[in-house]
C-alpha cells in the first residue's frame, strides 16, 4: 500500500480516533534512512514502516489509585472509556 492511499482510506474514519494494532497499544512510524550509497530521510524514503510499540506503561497507570491519568492528562473521573489500562495480576 502507498502512503497516498493510507491517508486516503484512513481519512474516511474518525480523526479523532486511536489508532493501534491488535498485537500493541500504539503505534510508531519509521522508515529505511539507507540502503549502500543512498541515504533518504522521511520526505525521500522509498518505504515507510508501521510498528507496534507499547509506550504507556501499565504498572505506572494511575487508574490504579483513582486519581489522575498521566495517558489521557485529566482526572481519571473524567475519563469515560480507558483502552490503555489493564487490570495488574
Amino acid at each position: 500500500m502507498k502512503v497516498k492511499e493510507l491517508i486516503t482510506e484512513l481519512l474516511e474514519f474518525n480523526l479523532n480516533a486511536e489508532v493501534t494494532l491488535t498485537t500493541s497499544e500504539d503505534i510508531q512510524l519509521s522508515y529505511i534512512n539507507g540502503t549502500g550509497d543512498n541515504e533518504f530521510d522521511k520526505a525521500s524514503s522509498p518505504v515507510v514502516f508501521i510498528e507496534g510499540c507499547n509506550k504507556y506503561d501499565y504498572h505506572n497507570c494511575a487508574w490504579i489509585d483513582k486519581e489522575y491519568c498521566t495517558f489521557y492528562n485529566k482526572d481519571c473521573a473524567l475519563i469515560k472509556e480507558c483502552y490503555a489500562y489493564e487490570e495488574d495480576g
